[in-house]
C-alpha cells in the first residue's frame, strides 16, 4: 500500500509493506497512519530584530528557518600545508540558534546573522559556489567569527554549514567546516 503526496514542489511517500500472508493484521492500523499523515509548513520565527554584532556594528536579523537546534554532521579540517582530516564531531553538543540573536554551542555563545553570500565568500571557504546564496554569522565562533552556506530547500534551511580557521590544530593550521542539520532533541 502506498501514498504519494506533492507540496511545494516536494514529494511524500507513505509505504506499507508485509508478508502476504500477514497483511490483514496491521492494515487498519497503516490505513489510520496514511489517514492522519498530514504536512504541514515549518513555523518560521519572525525576527527583524535589530542587533549589536562582537564588533559594536548593528546588523539585522532576518525571518527564515535557521532558528532551532542542530546537530554536528561531519567535521572536517584541510590543513594549510596539505591534507585533510575528518574530525570525531562532538553530536551531542548541539548547536542552538536562538530567536534573540544568540547561538550557544556547549559552554560558548555569541550573536547570530545571515547575511548574502558574496564572491569573496567562496573565496575565503576555498569552494566553488555550488548554490546557496545566503550565510550565516556566528560572532564569537572560536574567538573569532564563523560562518557559511546555509543550505536551502523550497520551505526550510535543511544545512547550516559553519567554516572557520584553526590556527592551533596538532598538524598545523586549517580550515575547519562542520556541517549541521535540523534535530529534535
Amino acid at each position: 500500500m502506498q501514498v504519494f503526496a506533492i507540496k511545494n514542489d516536494i514529494s511524500y511517500i507513505i509505504t506499507y509493506t508485509s508478508e502476504a500472508d500477514k497483511a490483514s493484521l496491521y492494515t487498519n492500523t497503516a490505513e489510520n497512519m496514511i489517514n492522519s499523515f498530514r504536512i504541514n509548513p515549518i513555523p518560521s520565527e519572525a525576527q527583524q530584530n535589530e542587533i549589536k554584532t562582537e564588533s559594536g556594528k548593528q546588523g539585522t536579523l532576518s525571518t527564515d528557518n535557521v532558528i532551532g537546534r542542530w546537530r554536528a554532521y561531519s567535521e572536517a579540517i584541510f590543513y594549510d600545508a596539505g591534507g585533510s582530516d575528518y574530525l570525531d564531531a562532538a553530536s551531542t553538543i548541539i548547536l542552538g540558534i536562538n530567536s534573540d540573536g544568540t547561538w550557544e554551542f556547549g559552554s560558548s555563545g555569541g550573536t547570530w546573522k545571515t547575511e548574502s553570500i558574496t564572491d569573496a565568500d567562496w573565496k575565503k571557504w576555498a569552494t566553488n559556489a555550488y548554490g546557496p546564496t545566503r550565510k550565516i554569522v556566528l560572532n564569537g565562533w572560536n574567538d573569532g567569527v564563523g560562518d557559511g552556506p546555509l543550505e536551502e530547500g523550497a520551505a526550510r534551511v535543511d544545512f547550516i554549514w559553519l567554516i572557520y580557521r584553526n590556527e592551533k590544530a596538532s598538524l598545523g593550521p586549517g580550515q575547519v567546516q562542520i556541517k549541521f542539520g535540523h534535530t529534535s532533541s
